[in-house]
């Protein structure tokens, strides 16, 4: 299964977890991350956080379009 890294923070200090995905619903103002074991962390209040995404991110997306175009 291909994960990534998301780096988020409130105040100073960053977190950072790896994810197999994530979701934002703008309605509860919340983030969903999708662990790879099967978990669910859900942050509500999303817009009090920073969030940044690395190059692996970038290859994720990459490799799910190419996926997505071969079916």
């Amino acid at each position: 299964m291909d994960t990534y890294c998301i780096k988020y923070r409130k105040g100073w200090f960053w977190k950072k977890v790896k994810v197999s995905g994530h979701s934002l619903d703008k309605n509860l103002d919340r983030m969903d991350f999708f662990i790879p074991d099967g978990g669910i962390l859900s942050i509500a209040q999303w817009h009090k956080y920073d969030m940044r995404l690395g190059i692996d991110w970038a290859l994720f997306a990459k490799n799910i379009k190419e996926t997505t175009e071969l079916k």
